[in-house]
């Protein structure tokens, strides 16, 4: 008799057949991570200084001058460009540079979600698929008398200006938020749950203006510069 073909082999077919179900081991395993991965929520930062990314509102009447209280607030919009539900999203103001260096006494602060109900709301916030989120970063304040011909945009500002952290905590201990306009960066990062964290960087104007903007660039995961800055409109 004649030797057996090789698809009949008992040692061809046993071989076969283990590698087979380690293959189907792995893919069992691995599966779920490669559905996770590709079904992960991934977030963007952009910034403007128009449009949903800077508001103008008033916040009252000083009683004592008689002046109109007023500022604009200069927002990050970070959307989730993913396909699930990034869970648990917190903005932080992690870093301020003065004359290119950080700011020694300075200590990392939660920002406030635009949706949220007030500067003391919670710090979390859930960005479904393809939905944004504003974050307050800073606010610009002034006084200005009261008239139709002074409730202008772009504002003119008056008198009592200073650039202002918008905090969740409208009042934290050891911090200050006041900032003069001398080009302080402001860095910001934006953490999650289930997601990557994601940075970026704002630069305060070096003179006031009647229409002062922010410069801006996006950081990389290690904190390196992705891009030089920009002054979007």
């Amino acid at each position: 008799m004649g030797e057996a073909p090789w698809w009949r082999d008992y040692d061809f077919i046993t071989a076969w057949g283990t590698l087979a179900a380690v293959v189907a081991a792995l893919g069992i395993a691995i599966a779920p991570r490669v559905v996770g991965f590709w079904n992960r929520p991934v977030l963007a930062l952009s910034f403007s200084n128009g449009g949903r990314h800077r508001r103008f509102a008033a916040s009252g009447v000083d009683q004592t001058t008689g002046l109109l209280k007023a500022g604009l607030y200069y927002r990050l919009a970070v959307t989730n460009t993913g396909k699930s539900t990034a869970r648990h999203v917190q903005a932080r103001l992690v870093e301020r540079v003065v004359a290119d260096r950080p700011a020694e006494f300075f200590d990392p602060v939660n920002l406030h979600w635009v949706g949220t109900r007030s500067v003391r709301a919670e710090a979390l916030v859930d960005i479904p698929p393809q939905q944004t989120e504003f974050v307050d970063v800073c606010v610009f304040r002034w006084v200005q008398r009261i008239g139709p011909e002074e409730l202008r945009y772009p504002p003119r500002p008056k008198q009592g200006f200073t650039f202002d952290i918008y905090c969740q905590d409208s009042t934290p201990r050891g911090l200050a938020t006041s900032l003069p306009p001398r080009g302080d960066i402001l860095r910001v990062a934006v953490l999650a749950e289930n997601a990557s964290t994601v940075s970026a960087e704002l630069r305060l104007p070096t003179e006031i203006t009647d229409d002062p903007k922010l410069a801006w660039r996006r950081l990389t995961g290690g904190g390196d510069a992705a891009g030089g800055w920009s002054l979007p409109d």
